[in-house]
């Protein structure tokens, strides 16, 4: 059978485990699958009805939700939705469990996230376009870019860099919000775009540039209400200091911006490598990252920031 159309109520309980080629739910028709029990769709799964996934449910196609598609138990062990395709909801999706998503994220309808985590995956570039939503945890464990194109996403508990970038389109954000956790980072895995933050005190910038992680340390933000993006450029051509300064880097720079709110003051803390340091005059400003392994060259520098 190439698809399974279901007409009644279809429930997948205890250990049960089933497979389909293609899933049709249409309207009317439920569809839950038991937290112990795991679901695996072949093909494309289109949901017209409701579908309740309480264990693991499996699409290798795409994910297209029209009505209600919830991921959630009271089991401890959170529930799964893994689609090797797009995932396009125009309906209802609830999210208490685990997402992953390998190809594109197309929300034109009602995304609750509550406690929920989505972990971008996919094998190339992604794209990751939705409505103004709030995102409880989003983890960037990709071999790409995922690139967010539509309204502001609003990240409230936590995002990881683990593998892969993210970036957005002029007009796009990836906002963290205040209290949100920021964690990760490497040469292989930072926002190649404007990074924002909301809030004040602590804030951490996983950006970079050409294979080149960079990541600035806001110590103590002051101010009122800030927005703040970070991000790294690139030089066009090298920069000719003025007599104030020992000297500038060559390759890039941070660029720091208050989006919205007032972003007074604060400490920060910025990466770079002994080779920065080449003509400096003034060695005693530098201070060696305590966390930085042995015989590695990565330095901190250690400085004031003005808001503007």
């Amino acid at each position: 059978m190439n698809k399974v159309l279901a007409t009644i109520l279809l429930s997948l309980l205890a250990a049960t485990s089933v497979a389909a080629q293609g899933l049709y739910t249409p309207s009317g028709v439920q569809l839950k699958v038991g937290s112990s029990a795991s679901l695996k769709i072949g093909g494309d799964l289109t949901n017209k009805g409701q579908v309740y996934d309480e264990g693991l449910l499996v699409v290798d196609g795409a994910v297209n939700n029209e009505n209600r598609l919830n991921i959630s138990n009271n089991a401890s062990t959170p529930p799964v939705l893994d689609s090797n395709g797009l995932i396009n909801n125009t309906g209802n999706l609830e999210n208490v469990g685990l997402i992953r998503v390998s190809g594109d994220w197309n929300n034109t309808g009602t995304y609750n996230g509550i406690d929920g985590e989505i972990e971008l995956d996919g094998t190339s570039d992604q794209t990751f376009s939705s409505t103004p939503t709030d995102v409880h945890s989003i983890v960037v464990n990709s071999t790409g870019t995922t690139l967010f194109t539509g309204d502001t996403v609003r990240v409230v508990g936590m995002i990881n860099f683990v593998n892969g970038y993210v970036d957005a389109n002029p007009g796009s954000y990836l906002v963290i919000e205040d209290g949100a956790e920021v964690l990760g980072g490497s040469d292989n895995s930072y926002s190649e775009g404007k990074f924002y933050h909301r809030g004040l005190g602590y804030k951490f910038f996983p950006v970079g540039n050409d294979a080149l992680y960079l990541p600035v340390y806001l110590e103590n933000v002051f101010g009122e209400n800030p927005l703040i993006g970070v991000e790294v450029g690139a030089f066009s051509q090298a920069p000719f200091p003025d007599r104030l300064l020992v000297g500038v880097a060559e390759d890039y720079y941070w660029d720091i911006e208050t989006a919205l709110g007032r972003f007074d003051s604060s400490k920060v803390t910025v990466d770079y490598v002994g080779a920065d340091l080449e003509s400096s005059q003034n060695r005693n400003d530098i201070a060696f990252d305590s966390a930085t392994p042995a015989g590695q060259t990565h330095l901190k520098k250690a400085g004031v920031v003005v808001g503007y």
